[in-house]
């Protein structure tokens, strides 16, 4: 008897830290970035990560924040010029700058003859 009321104070003591943990996430989704507003005096999109750049021959794909974009697209009102090795090339209102690749182990450079 002793022995069954030790092993479930037991399993009570190990499944309480569990409950009371934050949801898990989804590993495989960009991680949620300042992408829908930028700090104060940044350009729209400058203060997102991008975490994905995807080059198969002349195409190109980038993950800014929550979005995937191409060359051509807007990017919280920035026009998205160029998506290379090295990041993402935005411009608006006669200014240009690059959103670089993240520095983060998970992010990754894909590619594809």
């Amino acid at each position: 008897m002793i022995r069954a009321l030790c092993l479930v104070a037991f399993l009570g003591v190990l499944a309480a830290p569990a409950a009371a943990a934050e949801p898990l996430q989804d590993p495989t989704k960009p991680p949620r970035a300042t992408a829908t507003g930028a700090a104060a005096g940044e350009a729209p999109g400058e203060a997102a990560r991008v975490s994905v750049i995807r080059l198969h021959g002349s195409a190109a794909l980038a993950v800014v924040g929550d979005q995937t974009v191409r060359v051509g697209d807007r990017l919280n009102g920035a026009h998205v010029q160029d998506i290379d090795a090295g990041g993402v090339t935005l411009e608006q209102d006669d200014r240009t700058w690059t959103l670089p690749l993240g520095s983060r182990p998970d992010m990754q450079i894909r590619r594809h003859p």
